[in-house]
């Protein structure tokens, strides 16, 4: 929805004809031209016997990157008490621990967010090296599951995506290969 946001208010900078004599500038172009996509591969949570949701790295092609967590619709029918924590992580930025805030979401008012939940947004060179995984943790279990590691400098992924537990508080824990 960030990024949607984001796309939206430039447009309506283009409509409103920002810049000179009614023509938008280089800087409201860039950020019309904002709209993300699915980077890597993503993760599914499977927990209590069934498919939970799905992780998925999202970047907006503007230098920023979103995780997103997608639900299981019939996971939220059957646990509709469950919660999701969200968030971005990569081992060249704090450390490896995920970053703060998290994003949180109670299985219940998952239909009010279209079954989506997105973490904050991060710059991609935030991290040295610029490489990214999203990650999902679901009803403090310890347990998460990662996307792939997404290396910005050349696009490739450096490590898939993986699924375990005790790995949470840091991605360093995890497979993770330098680029």
């Amino acid at each position: 929805m960030r990024l949607r946001t984001i796309a939206t208010a430039a447009a309506a900078a283009l409509t409103m004809g920002v810049g000179t004599a009614g023509t938008a500038n280089a800087a409201t172009l860039a950020a019309a031209s904002c709209s993300g996509r699915q980077v890597g591969v993503s993760q599914n949570y499977t927990a209590y016997g069934m498919t939970a949701g799905n992780i998925s790295q999202i970047y907006n092609g503007c230098g920023t990157v979103v995780a997103q967590w997608i639900w299981n619709y019939s996971f939220v029918q059957a646990h509709p008490n469950s919660f999701i924590r969200v968030t971005l992580a990569s081992a060249g930025y704090n450390g490896g621990a995920p970053v703060t805030p998290l994003s949180v979401e109670r299985a219940a008012i998952a239909a009010s967010h279209g079954y989506k939940v997105e973490s904050l947004l991060m710059d991609i060179d935030k991290a040295s090296p610029a490489s990214w995984r999203a990650g999902a943790e679901l009803d403090f279990s310890g347990c998460a599951a990662w996307s792939s590691q997404h290396y910005y400098g050349n696009g490739s992924e450096t490590a898939g995506p993986y699924a375990g537990c005790n790995d949470w508080q840091n991605v360093n824990q995890i497979p993770w290969t330098r680029p």
